[in-house]
């Protein structure tokens, strides 16, 4: 599973990558919290993780807790491996 993140949606760039997006992720029976810290990140795509989604449900959900007034939700791409 893979976030785009797009910095300059909210200006970042300004030593705002102390903060995270926290995520939930849903595979069969198993929900997973991956948080995303932003400080590791760079514009583009992310890595979530590896999960394994039966052949009908994917769930992913992004948080709105965060210390930004707002939280932007780019784009999420599955790849199979």
């Amino acid at each position: 599973v893979y976030y785009y993140l797009n910095y300059r949606s909210f200006g970042w760039g300004r030593g705002h990558h102390q903060n995270k997006y926290e995520f939930k992720i849903r595979h069969g029976d198993v929900t997973e919290e991956p948080a995303l810290m932003l400080r590791n990140t760079q514009a583009g795509w992310n890595s979530l993780g590896f999960y394994y989604f039966p052949a009908d449900t994917a769930v992913i959900e992004l948080s709105n807790n965060s210390q930004y007034r707002i939280v932007v939700a780019d784009a999420v791409k599955l790849v199979r491996e």
